[in-house]
C-alpha cells in the first residue's frame, strides 16, 4: 500500500477498511479503491468535516465535485465510497449516508469464444515460449492450468489465482474459493477430467502436503501470481491466434480472462435448457455458484446475440474437456522443479 497522510477524522478506518477487504481485490482494484477513499479523505479535510458521521449533505456534495469526470468513473467513485460506508456501519464504527449509485448505460459486451478458439488458446498455452532468464519459474506450467480451471469452471481470475493447496480437495473434486469477491466463500466442484490434470500438476509442482502453498506461486510458494502474469500473456496468444473483436463496437473492456466466464454461464444456461430446466429456475443457482451479489448480475450473462454466436448458438459441448494432449508434460515440470 502506497504511503498516504490521510488528514480527515475518518481517515484511520480508511486505513483500516482497506487492509479488511485487500484480500477481497485485485491489485489495480485496491489501488483504485484506495486513491479514491483517499480523495473523499482530502475532501473532508478541505471543508473542514470534524465528524466521522457522514451525512448526506456532505456525500452529495463531494460527489458534485466529481461533475468534471465521466458518470461511469463517478459511478465507480460512489460504489467505493458505499463499500466503506458499508464497513463503517457493520463495525458500528460510524452513522453514514449511503448513497446511491448513479445507473450508467450497460453496454458492455463479453467475447464468447468458439470451440476452435478455446482449442488454439490452449494449444498456444501448453507450448508458451519461456526464456531462461523468466521472472516467472513455474510460469510454463500454471499457465495452462490457470486458463483450463478459468474456463471449466467459471472461477474469476483473481480468486483462482488466490487458492492455496488447503482449500483444494482433489479426492472430492472441489474447490474452496475463500478470497471471492465480497468475501463470498464458496464451492466450486470440477469435473473429473480437470481434477486429474491438477492432480497432476500439484504433484509435479511439489503441493502436495503443503496446505499453505500457492497453488500458483510466482517465485515462492509463500506469494501467488498476480493478474497481469497471466493477462500479459493471454493477450499475446489472442493475438499470435489472431483472435480478436472485429466487426463489433468496443466497449470498455477488450478480450481477456474473465470472458471464459461469460462462457461458463451461457453453456451452463444451455445446458439446463437443454435438461428441460427453464432459465429462471436456473438462475438462482448459477447465481450461488458464480458468487454474484445479485440475480440480477447473473441475468447480465444472458445477454448475447446471433451477431456474437453466428454458428454455436444450438451448439454446446459439455463444460470440461480432455486437457494437456499427453503426460510428458508433467514429467519435464517436474525434472524442471525437482
Amino acid at each position: 500500500m502506497n504511503e498516504k497522510v490521510f488528514s480527515s477524522p475518518i481517515g484511520k478506518y480508511i486505513i483500516q477498511y482497506m487492509e479488511y477487504a485487500k484480500p477481497s481485490l485485485s491489485e489495480s482494484s485496491f489501488e483504485h479503491r484506495y486513491s479514491q477513499l483517499y480523495e473523499f479523505d482530502s475532501f473532508l479535510h478541505r471543508i473542514g468535516c470534524s465528524d466521522i458521521d457522514i451525512d448526506e449533505d456532505t456525500v452529495s456534495a463531494w460527489i458534485h465535485s466529481l461533475a468534471t469526470l465521466s458518470d461511469s468513473t463517478v459511478m465507480t467513485y460512489v460504489m467505493s465510497l458505499r463499500k466503506f460506508f458499508e464497513y463503517l456501519s457493520s463495525m458500528r464504527i460510524a452513522k453514514c449516508y449511503i448513497p446511491h449509485v448513479r445507473r450508467v448505460p450497460d453496454v458492455y459486451v463479453t467475447h464468447y469464444f468458439t470451440e476452435d478458439e478455446v482449442s488454439s488458446i490452449f494449444t498456444c498455452a501448453d507450448d508458451y515460449p519461456c526464456g531462461g532468464k523468466n521472472p516467472l519459474p513455474y510460469i510454463k506450467a500454471e499457465l495452462p492450468m490457470v486458463l483450463r480451471i478459468l474456463e471449466s469452471c467459471g472461477t474469476r481470475l483473481t480468486e483462482t489465482l488466490s487458492l492455496q493447496m488447503k482449500y483444494v480437495d482433489l479426492k472430492q473434486g472441489v474447490l474452496t474459493m475463500v478470497h471471492a469477491k465480497e468475501h463470498k466463500e464458496r464451492i466450486v466442484p470440477m469435473s473429473d477430467s480437470l481434477t486429474r490434470t491438477l492432480e497432476k500438476y500439484c504433484m509435479a509442482m511439489g503441493l502436495i502436503g503443503m496446505p499453505n502453498f500457492y497453488i500458483f506461486p510466482k517465485t515462492d510458494f509463500g506469494s501467488p501470481l498476480k493478474k497481469h502474469d497471466i493477462e500479459n500473456r493471454f493477450a499475446n496468444i489472442l493475438k499470435w491466434n489472431d483472435i480478436s473483436s472485429h466487426g463489433r463496437k468496443k466497449y470498455g473492456r477488450g478480450i481477456c480472462p474473465h470472458c471464459f466466464r461469460h462462457n461458463f454461464a451461457l453453456k451452463a444456461f444451455k445446458r439446463l435448457e437443454n435438461q428441460g430446466i427453464h432459465l429462471n429456475d436456473a438462475i438462482p443457482y448459477l447465481s450461488l455458484y458464480l458468487g454474484h451479489d445479485s440475480l440480477r448480475e447473473t441475468e447480465k450473462y444472458l445477454r448475447f446475440s446471433a451477431e456474437m454466436f453466428p454458428d454455436e448458438l444450438g451448439r454446446f459441448d459439455d463444460a470440461s474437456v480432455d486437457i494437456y494432449p499427453d503426460d510428458d508434460i508433467w514429467h519435464d515440470v517436474y525434472e524442471e522443479v525437482v
